[in-house]
Parts: C-alpha cells; sequence; structure tokens
C-alpha cells in the first residue's frame, strides 16, 4: 500500500494490546544506498522499524508490542551509516553540478516493501513556496550527511506546474 508522508506525519503508534499511544510518527530514516526505509521516528529518540508494523489504518499505527520502539543508536544500519545521512525528512537536494533544488517536502512509500517510490522538493522562505520538483529514489545518485544529489540530466526536469481548469458557468 503506498502512503504519503504528509498524511501519516504525526500518526500514533499504539501496541495490538493497548489503546494508549506509544508515540507518534516524526520523521523517517532511509537507507541512503538502497532507498529502503530503515526505521520510522517516533518522538525524538525511539525508532520504530517497518518489520514491528502490523497494520497501517486511517488515523494510526498498530506494532505488535510495548517493546516496539528501540532507541535509535541499537538500530545497526542507522549506526553504520550515521543518524544525519539516513534522515530523510527536510533534506537538502542538489544537482549534480552543485544547483540547489530545495529540500525535501514530502514523499510517498510503499508500506509492503519499506521502499521509498518518489520524493517532493521545493524552495520555501516562511510559508512561500516555489520550484516544486518530484523525483522518483532511482534519481538519487548519492546522499552525504547534509544533501542528495541526483543525476546530472535532471537539472532540466520541470517544476511541477499546477493546470487551472477554466470554471463553466
Amino acid at each position: 500500500m503506498r502512503k504519503q508522508w504528509s498524511q501519516v506525519s504525526g500518526f500514533a503508534v499504539i501496541p495490538s494490546e493497548e489503546e494508549r499511544p506509544l508515540g507518534y510518527l516524526n520523521g523517517v530514516f532511509m537507507h541512503p544506498e538502497t532507498g529502503q526505509l530503515i526505521g520510522f521516528l517516533v518522538g525524538y529518540s525511539r525508532i520504530l522499524v517497518p518489520m514491528e508494523i502490523e497494520k497501517w489504518h486511517s488515523d494510526h499505527i498498530k506494532v505488535k508490542g510495548t517493546d516496539s520502539l528501540i532507541p535509535t543508536d541499537e538500530v545497526l544500519r542507522i549506526r553504520n551509516f550515521g543518524l544525519r545521512r539516513t534522515f530523510l525528512n527536510g533534506k537538502r537536494v542538489q544537482s549534480k553540478n552543485g544547483k540547489r533544488l530545495g529540500r525535501v517536502r514530502d514523499f510517498c512509500f510503499e508500506t509492503t516493501t519499506s521502499s521509498l517510490l518518489t520524493f517532493e522538493v521545493s524552495k520555501k522562505i516562511l510559508w512561500i513556496e516555489w520550484g516544486k520538483r518530484l523525483f522518483s529514489y532511482k534519481d538519487i545518485e548519492e546522499v552525504t550527511e547534509k544533501t542528495i544529489v541526483i543525476s546530472a540530466e535532471l537539472e532540466e526536469k520541470k517544476a511541477i506546474v499546477e493546470v487551472q481548469v477554466p470554471l463553466t458557468t
């Protein structure tokens, strides 16, 4: 099932045997070489690995138990690649030749395979957003601590244009 981050951000994480949430989704960690989701940040210091998720509901996530959340330093892939390199939310995006394209504002992922599918990039000052672009995870060439570098030929990729349909009376 495909999920859009903007629609699941803030979801409550609830163990099967309880109704009280353990915390709320706050971010995502991505494997910088494969695009697989390593885990979901719950609160500010705990990780929910995708294997612990039993079911995605319309307004919350059911997990296997109260011990489904673990400290970030206990996830081997996050420890190996580093917190900054694996954290996806708000990461700077630039082309191979250094042109800044903006930051990751939203993304789509597959829940069954825990794979990143697409990510939306735009520039933003206060509430004004511009230069919105949509990229596939296949467009990623390299992920560093601060930046996602995309392929050079994508520099010509056009910004997403909103089509306005005239109202007929």
